[in-house]
This record gives structure tokens, sequence and C-alpha cells, in this order.
């Protein structure tokens, strides 16, 4: 009886510990499954999005000379100012932006990570009768989105210094020529993004693990909401420029 307590009692402290912050982590890389049996059984956002927060303010701090001449290229082309006018205009608030850059990047991923998972829960429990609580779709989000996110940065950050631009591209997008850039081809194309895909494939096994959909209607769920969101957001580009061309 005591022997199997203890084996009881050890058992229970090894899936603690094996739930903890960076086994679910870096479960998602290799035991995605694993990864999200944790979460369902113990669900939690706050650390994950704190950490991609975090290092998203810091990228966002190094990166600050090559964005600055990423933001004169698009007064250049947006308000048709030389280059001295928008060097000028942009100088006035160079001071107040070291640190609303940070700080914005920071509080972004944060809402950024609140609104898309509500999004999902919303789709996952009121349209496809799902009963599971909003926090374990945000952990979900949350969780996946820093075991890609980090992986996207490792990649992307080394080629925009290299590059000295902030336009790489890990779509379809990157197929295309620069001259097609603003045509609404290359609009849809720069939405399907490999680390975007390999998130929403992740995502579809959580839901599977939580919602406890098959497969199939757990991808419904998920790519659905993603083709909605290539639509709405080209259809808001589209008329942004159309605006813009007519003003």
């Amino acid at each position: 009886m005591d022997e199997k307590t203890n084996e009881t009692g050890e058992s229970s402290v090894k899936t603690e510990e094996g739930g903890g912050f960076f086994q679910k982590w870096f479960d998602l890389y290799f035991n995605p499954q694993k990864s999200f049996q944790s979460i369902d059984s113990k669900p939690d956002w706050v650390l994950p999005v704190v950490v991609m927060a975090v290092v998203t303010a810091v990228i966002m701090v190094a990166l600050a000379p090559i964005m600055h001449q990423f933001q004169v290229e698009r007064l250049m082309d947006i308000r048709n100012l030389s280059r001295e006018q928008a060097e000028d205009l942009l100088q006035k608030g160079r001071q107040f932006q070291k640190f609303i850059v940070p700080i914005s990047a920071f509080i972004g991923i944060f809402v950024v990570e609140i609104v898309a998972a509500l999004f999902f829960y919303l789709v996952g429990t009121v349209f496809m009768a799902g009963d599971v609580p909003y926090k374990k779709v945000l952990s979900i989000w949350a969780y996946t989105s820093l075991a890609v996110g980090i992986v996207g940065m490792i990649i992307r950050t080394p080629l925009m210094f290299i590059k000295k631009t902030m336009l790489v591209q890990t779509s379809l997008a990157a197929f295309l020529s620069a001259d097609s850039r603003g045509s609404l081809l290359y609009r849809v194309f720069s939405k399907i993004d490999v680390f975007m895909i390999w998130q929403l494939i992740l995502v579809t096994l959580g839901f599977v693990a939580i919602y406890k959909f098959n497969t199939k209607k757990s991808a419904t769920v998920v790519f659905g909401l993603y083709v909605l969101w290539i639509v709405v957001s080209v259809l808001f580009g589209s008329i942004f420029k159309t605006s813009r061309l007519g003003g």
C-alpha cells in the first residue's frame, strides 16, 4: 500500500514538473500532443505572453535604425515627401519614439494575443458548440505564438540586419517580384506565411486536445478564421489604398 502511494506521489510530482512553462514550450517542437495535454489540465497564458512581449520589445529597440529608414521610405511614398522632409518630420518625434516603440510593442503583443484567442474561442464555443473556458484557448494561442514566434524572430531578425530592411518575407510573396508589391496578388500571398501556417497547425492540434473535436472540425474552425482574416485584411487594405489615391 505504501509502495503504491509512494509511486503515485512520485508520478504526481513528475506530471506537475512535466507541465511547467519550459516543458510546455519545448514540447511544442518535439511532442505537441504532450504539451497540449499539459495545457488542458493546467492552462496558463501570462508567462508565455510576457516572454513574447519582452523579446519583441527588445528586438524592436535593436531594429530602431532600420525601422527609422523604413518609416522614412513609407512617408516618402504615402505623403509624397522628399527624403529631407521625411527625415525632418520623424526627427521631431525621435526622442519620444525611443520609449513609445518598445512600450507599444509590449502592450501590442498582449492585445493581439487576447483578441486573437477571443475570436477562436467564440467560433469554437458559440458556433461549433464546444465547451471549454476561454483561458484554455488563450493558453493554446499564447504558447503556440511563443514557440513559433521565437523561431520566426531567430530567422527574420538577422535577415533584417543583413538586408537593412523591415521587409523580409517568409510568405508566398517572396516568390513574387518587387514590382508586384501593392498588387492584390501580393497582398494575398503576403498573408500566407510559413510561420503562421505552422502555428495554425499547432492550434488545430491544440483544439483537438481541449475541445475534443476531431481533426477535421478543429481545422475547419482554425483555418476558416484564417481565410476570413485574409479576406477582411486584404479588403480593408484595398479600401485604404483606394481612399488614399482618391485623396
